[in-house]
């Protein structure tokens, strides 16, 4: 392929490679770990749903339930499309 999709394909690659790092560590209850996982998909991409809400979850594992709502919010925002929806209805539900 060209260089521009060797590129994205290869951005890629990492960002789902770190999705998994953060969701194992999550898993563990390693949430200082996947706090910084999920904190660094978002210098790369801000505007990343999944690593958002991962946060969220991670926020909230760890007791702090205003930052994990903030980031529920951020993600409603991000998500204009509704692919996320349900798992954010989810998230918020089980936050309170």
């Amino acid at each position: 392929g060209d260089w521009s999709s060797d590129v994205c394909s290869s951005d890629l690659r990492a960002r789902s490679e770190l999705l998994a790092a953060g969701t194992q560590h999550y898993m563990r209850n390693e949430l200082v770990e996947a706090e910084s996982v999920y904190r660094r998909l978002l210098r790369a991409n801000p505007w990343d749903v999944a690593a958002v809400l991962g946060l969220a979850s991670s926020l909230w594992r760890s007791g702090r339930v205003a930052a994990a709502s903030r980031q529920l919010r951020v993600a409603r925002s991000l998500d204009r499309k509704g692919v996320y929806a349900q798992l954010i209805e989810e998230q918020a539900r089980r936050i309170g």
